[in-house]
């Protein structure tokens, strides 16, 4: 059994200020501090992404049910001003990364969260994927079935993608270097209170790009084809 009280503990690269603490001989953290900074500690019961290969960006949602891996890097960054997107994040804009489906696993990870100094939520390694909802025709919103924290947006005509909030990326596991901004979209829909950059050099649209409106199109045309419910999802599972 260790105590302590000091100035930093880190986990995953992740800085603590302020704390005290005790940790028994499994790692279990069983009391904190008046002053404990929320954070999340993650102790992975398997590594791997669908893939096979070592992740190179995790994340979850804000209570650490649901917690994802990816064996890429999103491709681009999409920021949508769109009036559900605002409703759901609470704010101006929700950012997007964009990935390949087959990169991302959705994990059974052991997380403790401490939400504040008199809670902490252990969900204990099991696999908590994220419930989806079809708020429109064209796609599916997944989200924490606890904390309701957006976790990922998935087209029907687009069903080798899903779009994830950069929000719920945990920064201190990417490797590598994220792509930089690639697009506004629905600015039509924007807030009035708010400002979108105009000097990111990212592209601008009123509703969707161009080219997504193609495909939205030819969608349709080919009789709006569904993709099952949870299907898409890459679920992990311990060895």
């Amino acid at each position: 059994m260790e105590k302590g009280v000091g100035s930093t503990f880190t986990s995953r690269g992740q800085s603590l200020t302020s704390y005290s603490y005790t940790l028994s001989s499994d790692g279990v953290l069983s009391e904190c501090g008046e002053d404990w900074v929320a954070y999340t500690i993650m102790e992975s019961s398997f590594e791997n992404t669908p893939s096979g290969q070592p992740p190179v960006l995790r994340g979850s949602c804000a209570c650490g049910k649901c917690t994802y891996n990816s064996a890429t890097l999103p491709t681009s960054i999409t920021l949508c001003y769109c009036t559900t997107c605002r409703k759901i994040s609470g704010a101006p804009f929700l950012p997007f990364g964009n990935f390949d489906n087959s990169a991302v696993r959705w994990t059974d990870e052991t997380q403790k969260t401490m939400e504040n100094p008199r809670s902490i939520k252990d969900v204990g390694g099991r696999l908590h994927p994220p419930m989806s909802l079809q708020r429109s025709p064209i796609a599916y919103r997944g989200a924490c079935s606890d904390c309701s924290s957006p976790l990922f947006m998935k087209y029907h005509c687009e069903p080798s993608m899903i779009s994830i909030p950069m929000g719920t990326m945990d920064d201190a596991s990417v490797v590598g270097k994220l792509p930089v901004l690639s697009q506004h979209i629905f600015l039509s829909e924007k807030a009035t209170w708010w400002d979108a950059p105009s000097d990111d050099k990212a592209a601008r649209y009123e509703t969707f790009s161009d080219g997504f409106e193609d495909q939205l199109r030819e969608w349709i045309a080919v009789g709006r084809p569904q993709i099952p419910k949870n299907d898409f999802l890459n679920l992990g599972t311990k060895d």
